[in-house]
């Protein structure tokens, strides 16, 4: 059996999203795609999907905040939970469900 060599994650970067993620104001959203863009590596959207899937249950890092450059992406049934909470936060959609322009945040 070959081993294959794992690379490993940039030091810090979960917590570098996770920072970026907690400055997001209430009733804001951003994409996968512009914390990646901050970080200073557009390709590493993908990453931040991850850093957000590997949250715990119960974490206070608002990951609902962060959207898919289409709208809500998150699977079933956290996509339910994030449309609420965010409407919560007065963010509005349109009629694909995707947030409203004004409720991007711009870092």
């Amino acid at each position: 059996m070959k081993k294959t060599k794992v690379k490993n994650q940039p030091e810090g970067l979960f917590v570098r999203i996770y920072r970026l993620v907690n400055s997001i104001p209430r009733g804001k959203v951003t994409t996968y795609g512009t914390i990646a863009r901050v970080l200073g590596n557009p390709r590493l959207s993908r990453r931040v999907g991850f850093a957000m899937a590997s949250l715990p249950q119960g974490s206070a890092v608002p990951w609902y905040r962060v959207v898919g450059k289409n709208g809500i992406t998150v699977p079933p049934p956290y996509n339910a939970i994030q449309k609420s909470l965010l409407t919560k936060e007065k963010v509005r959609f349109d009629k694909n469900g995707r947030p409203l322009e004004k409720y991007f945040h711009q870092f």
